[in-house]
């Protein structure tokens, strides 16, 4: 059985191919090797844990679970068509806080992520999220939180830039 940080590295690879097709009109269609992937896995738990060649519960485990599960969610994503808004807003508020640590921000990645940042936006209806059906999804409170969140790293990096 392979030790927990291989499997960390094999659902990190997992995690950015799929990364990669969210969004994708066409993602769904190349997601049936990465879901194999993470059913191969996902597998290799015993008795819903990871065990070393010895059988030995190696530390780690909970961050092991939550890549799969957040593998998962996306996989769900994707066949749905819709990427979940605070996962979107997580990834931007993400790449934000990286560019407020750098020395310099770079324009053109900045403008990217404020077009991000307004296709989030346009997807309120009367101040509520809708999800890609639509419907509201729960913990707008949450979203809302995180797109203010959004908004005040985004100036800060402005702020830096000038």
């Amino acid at each position: 059985m392979p030790q927990a940080h291989t499997i960390s590295h094999e659902l990190d690879d997992i995690h950015t191919s799929l990364s990669k097709l969210q969004g994708k009109a066409d993602g769904a269609e190349h997601l049936l090797p990465l879901q194999e992937k993470l059913r191969s896995v996902d597998s290799k738990r015993v008795d819903g844990k990871f065990t070393a060649h010895d059988g030995s519960v190696p530390e780690g485990q909970a961050a092991l679970i939550d890549k799969i599960e957040a593998c998962y969610k996306m996989v769900y994503d994707i066949q749905n068509g819709t990427k979940s808004i605070e996962h979107e807003l997580k990834d931007i508020k993400h790449e934000l806080n990286k560019l407020n640590g750098a020395a310099s921000a770079p324009l053109a990645e900045l403008t990217s992520l404020q077009d991000r940042l307004r296709a989030v936006e346009a997807r309120r209806e009367d101040g509520k999220f809708l999800d890609g059906d639509g419907g509201i999804p729960e913990g707008q409170a949450t979203l809302h939180q995180l797109l203010a969140d959004c908004h005040a790293v985004k100036e800060q990096v402005m702020k830096k830039a000038a």
